[in-house]
């Protein structure tokens, strides 16, 4: 399927591409016309778009496609709108030093800079946490197994 212009949803695209994608196989598998499927495709774009459901009536197959997707279609605007909230933040973060250094002015002595310079903290993914435990575990147990025990001596008491 090609790509539309980027609109104004409260969705990502791809999301909204894949949801359209359906739409189109739910309606041929139920033998829809093809003024049906427009309208359910309208129906969803302007929910998406206004966020909240529009004023005209669906009826049966059209209302059937559209109320199997409405679950997935609201966790999905709940977590464009996370992820929206997010990206705000990042750039509000980012933002800051760049007012701070637009806040010097000119007339002012420069400083020399501070020896210690603040940490930078690295949010690290999913996947990049997970081997990072992975990786103390396996430090762990291997630094127990060669504490455990001294050489010679088992766990069950002395070999005599």
């Amino acid at each position: 399927m090609k790509r539309q212009k980027k609109q104004n949803l409260s969705v990502s695209q791809n999301f909204y591409d894949g949801i359209i994608a359906r739409i189109d196989s739910s309606m041929k598998a139920v033998r829809a016309t093809q003024e049906e499927t427009y309208q359910v495709k309208a129906y969803i774009y302007e929910y998406l778009r206004d966020g909240k459901a529009p004023g005209r009536r669906l009826e049966g197959r059209q209302l059937l496609t559209v109320m199997l997707l409405k679950a997935e279609i609201e966790k999905a605007i709940a977590r464009s709108a996370k992820a929206r909230q997010r990206r705000r933040k990042e750039a509000s973060v980012a933002a800051a030093p760049a007012e701070d250094l637009s806040a010097i002015r000119a007339d002012e002595p420069e400083e020399e800079p501070e020896t210690e310079e603040a940490p930078v903290t690295v949010m690290l993914n999913r996947r990049q946490r997970r081997l990072r435990e992975m990786a103390l575990r396996r430090m762990a147990r291997k630094s127990a197994q060669k504490n455990c025990c001294p050489p010679g001596r088992s766990l069950t008491g002395s070999s005599r």
